[in-house]
């Protein structure tokens, strides 16, 4: 439950380590924290932060510790429900989508399934975070999750998933060796080293996800309203989905 997610010693990994709660009621901490933070971002001209389990903290703390960062915050809000990551869009600039993040996964891992329910969950996000889809960053894959070949061996349908990423209001992130077409399961085999691939620049992905940048970024330079103009799906079906931003 949240007040155990928050204030107590949480254990971890198959030996049960417990992990340190960082007392953030004490103003003290919280002083420190505010100072260290500035100082960082300062010092390394930092722009933006994403924020490693921020359900692990008080939401009170949040505000402060984001005002003292002035820059841009993203939190790393685990869930798969709306309401409860939506609490987290009002004390940082966003959070990462992962309650669309585990619809889309499913929706995108065979050509058979329902894609009506990403419509659905596209749709609870717009009305339901703070700046609706635009305060989150959406994903397929990161250091906590399968990548997506893992458990999707046709490439087409990657290939789509990919484009949602960056069709929708969100801001879409790329976890290194996405390109590359990388297909390690869970941690830690999701978390391969980059070089012993090569780097290779024709990656499978590599033309794919450059071609959606490039078009996502010339829809912004056409249209200035591109970035605030909410996503719409029009006929939305089991089979298929249209994105529309007018």
């Amino acid at each position: 439950d949240q007040q155990q997610v928050e204030n107590c010693w949480l254990g971890y990994g198959n030996n049960n380590f417990s992990l340190p709660d960082i007392n953030t009621e004490n103003q003290t901490v919280v002083d420190m924290l505010n100072l260290w933070i500035n100082n960082t971002i300062v010092k390394y001209n930092i722009d933006g932060i994403r924020l490693e389990a921020a359900k692990n903290v008080p939401q009170a703390f949040w505000p402060s510790f984001a005002a003292n960062a002035s820059v841009f915050t993203i939190g790393e809000v685990v869930s798969d429900s709306v309401d409860y990551a939506q609490n987290y869009t009002h004390v940082l600039d966003s959070v990462l989508d992962y309650p669309t993040y585990y619809v889309a996964s499913k929706s995108f891992s065979s050509s058979d399934n329902d894609l009506s329910r990403l419509a659905s969950a596209m749709t609870d996000a717009q009305q339901k975070y703070a700046m609706g889809s635009f305060a989150s960053g959406a994903f397929l894959e990161n250091h906590d999750v399968p990548r997506l070949p893992s458990v999707i061996s046709d490439k087409s349908l990657i290939t789509n998933a990919l484009a949602w990423t960056f069709g929708g209001d969100a801001m879409p992130i790329v976890y290194y060796g996405q390109e590359q077409g990388f297909d390690g399961a869970g941690d830690p085999d999701n978390r391969e080293a980059l070089w012993l691939n090569g780097l290779n620049p024709m990656g499978p992905f590599v033309s794919t996800i450059t071609n959606l940048n490039a078009a996502r970024h010339a829809a912004q330079t056409y249209s200035p309203g591109f970035s605030n103009t909410s996503t719409k799906i029009i006929s939305p079906s089991s089979s298929s989905l249209i994105l529309v931003k007018s």
